[in-house]
């Protein structure tokens, strides 16, 4: 009995200097990270250097490092495996899910994420903020007192807020009190999910429709409606609306599980898809290709899990 196989795109957050380091040897990833260099205007090859006096964590740059590091990674692996039966992105890692499902051009899909990130810029600043143990009770309580709003929800218990940033402080120090096993303002500069986005919605939504964006043959999942969409109008503006919509992502994972992915492989940088995925879907496989020493590896754990 053969396995279905989902493919992960993660979103902001886990950068490293070293992230394209592996991908060095490979000369069809060239292309993609050239495309990402000169958007950027360094190269993707000298990160660790270049991150000594460029904040990697920026988020006119790190939308591209994740989109570049999702799709060249794939570009690798697709030759080896088999066809999945879903893609799936958390917040940003939508958009780079696209370009790996063949919707986008890997140049046109690392544009856009250049684009997208200018756009969240203009909007109100704010930020993130991860609240581990506390239920949606709790959490909804803790918004309306504070004035923020719910971003990304996790599982149960695992939640992001976004808002202002002083007031995002002030929810940590509650949320401790109340009993968060974890709590953590997150290295963003915007409030991603939350309404403070709105404002850039419809103009990556015409930047969208102005592309050379084609309904993908595999699906991908929308992050906030956790379900696939399969025409190119639908697609386009799901992608545009999660920018200020909250992302449904436990729901999401369950979606991916009742679409026959039983396996689930993270592209780089990162593992924390993986680890959700594991906590969330009974019975999963779920590794990260950060988890490997080489992709080679990757694959083939790929394969063995596929082929059970």
């Amino acid at each position: 009995m053969n396995n279905g196989l989902g493919i992960l795109c993660p979103g902001q957050g886990l950068q490293q200097p070293d992230m394209f380091a592996g991908l060095a040897q490979y000369e069809s990833a060239a292309p993609i990270l050239n495309a990402a260099s000169e958007i950027l205007g360094f190269d993707l090859y000298d990160l660790p250097e270049i991150s000594q006096t460029v904040d990697i964590f920026q988020n006119n740059i790190a939308q591209v490092l994740l989109c570049a590091s999702a799709i060249a990674t794939w570009s690798l692996l697709r030759e080896e495996l088999p066809v999945p039966v879903v893609f799936a992105g958390y917040s940003i890692g939508e958009l780079a899910a696209y370009g790996c499902a063949g919707a986008l051009d890997p140049a046109e899909t690392v544009a856009l994420a250049k684009q997208r990130s200018e756009l969240m810029d203009k909007c109100p600043p704010g930020g993130l903020l991860a609240i581990v143990g506390l239920n949606k009770s709790q959490i909804s309580s803790l918004c309306d007192r504070h004035h923020l709003e719910i971003a990304i929800i996790n599982s149960r218990i695992h939640f992001v807020l976004g808002g202002d940033t002083d007031l995002l402080k002030l929810a940590a120090l509650e949320a401790a009190a109340l009993g968060a096993k974890n709590v953590r303002l997150l290295n963003v500069a915007v409030a991603s999910h939350t309404s403070r986005m709105a404002m850039a919605v419809p103009a990556f939504q015409d930047l969208l429709v102005g592309s050379k964006f084609k309904t993908p043959l595999v699906p991908v999942l929308s992050c906030a409606a956790a379900k696939p969409f399969f025409d190119t109008v639908s697609c386009v503006n799901s992608l545009a609306t999660q920018i200020s919509s909250t992302v449904q992502w436990s729901d999401c994972m369950r979606a991916a599980s009742e679409m026959g992915a039983t396996v689930f492989i993270e592209m780089p940088p990162g593992t924390s898809l993986a680890k959700m995925v594991l906590s969330e879907v009974d019975g999963a496989s779920a590794r990260a290709c950060s988890e490997f020493k080489t992709l080679k590896g990757a694959s083939e754990w790929v394969r063995r899990q596929v082929a059970q």
